[in-house]
């Protein structure tokens, strides 16, 4: 009977590590700009609309070089790191 149940667990685990095939990992709140890339392809991927990718990361023409690191999740909208209940008090 324990081999039964052994065997069961393991038969769960692998369906369930089996069902996240294909599930990308969350993504990070910024994209680094590689050789070919435009405001336009960055957006399509990340489902953006190029206006929001230059308004999050406060551009004013669509010039982007490789290397370069842009938002693309609205940085408003990461939270801030907490701070230290001693340095949030007031005076």
């Amino acid at each position: 009977m324990r081999k039964m149940q052994v065997t069961s667990i393991a038969l769960a685990t692998a369906i369930t590590f089996s069902s996240f095939i294909g599930v990308t990992e969350a993504k990070s709140p910024q994209y680094t700009v590689k050789s070919g890339d435009t405001l336009y392809s960055i957006s399509k991927k990340n489902h953006l609309s190029v206006s929001q990718l230059k308004q999050w990361n406060k551009m004013k023409s669509n010039i982007i070089k490789p290397g370069q690191h842009l938002y693309i999740v609205n940085p408003n909208a990461i939270s801030p790191t907490k701070k230290k209940s001693s340095e949030t008090r007031k005076s």
